[in-house]
């Protein structure tokens, strides 16, 4: 907007990808009619030459605008925890690595709190989201509870970190994107980490022996075998 007046007005909306440290056009002919025409008011052309970027009265000399049009997203999925099998009990940090900084608000309610839904057998673990805003690293603390069990410890999907009333955003403001890598896929949680969740106790299937049956005398060896 803007004609018949001396200022005109051009309207910049930030996409996805976007970023400047100082906002600025990319040189002096940046401004083109492409087919319109500006006019004074007595039917001359104006000069559509502009101030050089960083001079006075430019662009980036007015106004100090910084871009942030780059989303965080998801780099890694892992955990500080050594390779090996876990009982209940155990705690198990599974640490989400974004690719800037963000900034995570929670909710007073803890049960609207970020979390990461784990793969765990019959009741899959639904894990809180527990410190790292403020950094690039969030942490999740899963403590194994009894009946969980998991050949290669993993999230059930690329959707598994659920928001929920947290609000996850990077620097500049714009939402993190909370997209996982696949499950098994390169820089997941089970292709990071060999962690073996077994809660289950051995229990006695079985009691026999592998000697024939028959009749045994004094002194006879009867071997007793216990099947778990």
């Amino acid at each position: 907007s803007g004609s018949g007046s001396s200022t005109l007005i051009f309207n910049y909306t930030i996409i996805e990808g976007h970023q400047s440290a100082d906002l600025a056009y990319s040189g002096t002919d940046a401004l083109a009619l492409n087919g319109g025409s500006i006019l004074d008011a007595a039917g001359n052309n104006a000069s559509l030459t502009l101030v050089a970027e960083g001079q006075e009265n430019s662009l980036s000399s007015n106004a100090a605008i910084i871009i942030d049009g780059v989303i965080a997203t998801v780099v890694s999925v892992t955990s500080n925890s050594q390779d090996g099998f876990y009982n209940a009990g155990d705690n198990i940090p599974i640490t989400i690595t974004f690719s800037e900084v963000i900034n995570v608000t929670n909710p007073i309610s803890l049960d609207q709190v970020m979390g990461i839904t784990l793969e765990t057998g019959d009741t899959d673990a639904i894990v809180n989201y527990s410190s790292g805003t403020g950094t690039s690293t969030l942490t999740f603390n899963y403590v194994v509870s009894a009946g969980h069990t998991s050949p290669d410890l993993e999230y059930v999907a690329t959707n598994a970190l659920n928001q929920n009333n947290s609000t996850v955003v990077d620097v500049g403001g714009n939402s993190a994107n909370l997209t996982l890598p696949s499950p098994g896929a390169t820089n997941s949680l089970g292709a990071n980490k060999s962690i073996i969740i077994d809660t289950e106790a051995p229990t006695v299937t079985s009691v026999t022996s592998t000697i024939n049956n028959g009749t045994y005398v004094v002194d006879d060896v009867i071997p007793i075998t216990v099947n778990f």
